[in-house]
């Protein structure tokens, strides 16, 4: 009858789910996940490297601007060698304060 299917159909059916993809889709699909991890990975890598080197900077001006304030308040002995410098607002020394 043509509206039954045949002894092969189930055979047919049940070969195709587990029938393995075409080499023509596999190779687009592994190059485009390698494509993406290699992205990915670059990213990664720029953005951990870019924060170090900022971090980096940002100690170093810290650290600059510790030094000369610590310098600043030991030329003049009536201030304290302490962290008071702090609260100068980190404007430089000899300049008028507030800037006009």
């Amino acid at each position: 009858m043509p509206g039954t299917p045949g002894p092969h159909a189930r055979r047919t059916r049940s070969s195709r789910r587990h029938r393995i993809r075409p080499l023509r889709t596999r190779l687009p699909l592994l190059v485009a996940a390698t494509l993406v991890a290699v992205c990915a990975a670059l990213a990664l890598i720029a953005a951990l490297s870019q924060r170090a080197f900022l971090m980096g900077a940002l100690d170093d001006r810290v650290a600059d601007a510790a030094a000369h304030g610590v310098a600043g308040a030991a030329r003049d002995p009536a201030r304290p060698a302490d962290l008071a410098f702090l609260g100068t607002g980190g404007h430089p020394d000899g300049l008028p304060w507030p800037p006009c």
